[in-house]
């Protein structure tokens, strides 16, 4: 993945100018900076959900994009939930969403609406839904937040494990101290909001 002179705006606020960067396989770029420095609005950019004001993107056609938004329907069970996410892409095969929700350490609350689950259970069944993609590249916003410290633990195995089969990985928070890879910190590079 390339970006070449990336620049967007917040009404009449520049966040970030000319900025590029190469992403290559079994590489994680990590997008820091404080809140409303524009990591959010990379990520959207770099996902397809939103329009730079200019430069360019190449090589992210195949991805997963996962927002702070969770997503999840909390009237649904966690089984639900998976079989949705995987209905919307346009996958047939449930027959994964019993492992995925045992490695979650979910599986005990597959069937109990989502409403009944802690912030933190609810956010790992958010990000469950990158063990069932097959993209190459994720694209991440705070996927650590509202974590416990095994809840962590399953995340970074999980990256390193796409990673390691060459995948490509992009994480925008605050703070990326829980794992390793290659910064860029809008903090230096943007303006804000």
């Amino acid at each position: 993945m390339t970006a070449q002179n990336l620049s967007a705006a917040h009404g009449e606020v520049i966040l970030f100018e000319k900025l590029s960067f190469n992403l290559k396989k079994g590489e994680i770029l990590l997008v820091k900076g404080p809140n409303g420095i524009g990591k959010t609005t990379l990520l959207k950019i770099l996902a397809k959900l939103q329009t730079p004001l200019h430069g360019s993107i190449k090589g992210n056609d195949h991805l997963t994009y996962l927002g702070v938004e969770q997503g999840l329907k909390l009237n649904m069970t966690p089984l639900e939930n998976l079989k949705a996410w995987q209905w919307l892409y346009g996958k047939d095969d449930n027959s994964q969403n019993l492992q995925v929700l045992k490695i979650f350490d979910l599986h005990h609350l597959m069937l109990s609406p989502c409403h009944h689950l802690s912030t933190g259970q609810r956010q790992r069944l958010h990000i469950a839904k990158l063990y069932l993609t097959k993209a190459p590249l994720w694209i991440l916003d705070e996927p650590a937040v509202n974590l416990d410290k095994d809840g962590l633990k399953i995340l970074q195995n999980l990256i390193v494990k796409h990673t390691a089969a060459e995948g490509k990985v992009i994480i925008a928070a605050p703070d990326t101290s829980w794992i390793k890879g290659e910064t860029l910190d809008l903090g230096k590079q943007g303006h804000g909001a």
